[in-house]
């Protein structure tokens, strides 16, 4: 079984969502809204 990608989703300080691949250093993209952001992470 291959292994499962962990992400995480954060509020930034701009009001925005941030989306993190655990164990990076800095977020794969950045999302106006935190429903748009889980949607790039499915």
């Amino acid at each position: 079984m291959a292994k499962r990608n962990v992400y995480h989703v954060t509020k930034n300080a701009k009001g925005g969502w941030y989306v993190k691949k655990q164990g990076a250093k800095r977020a794969s993209t950045n999302q106006p809204t935190k429903a748009q952001a889980v949607s790039k992470v499915r």
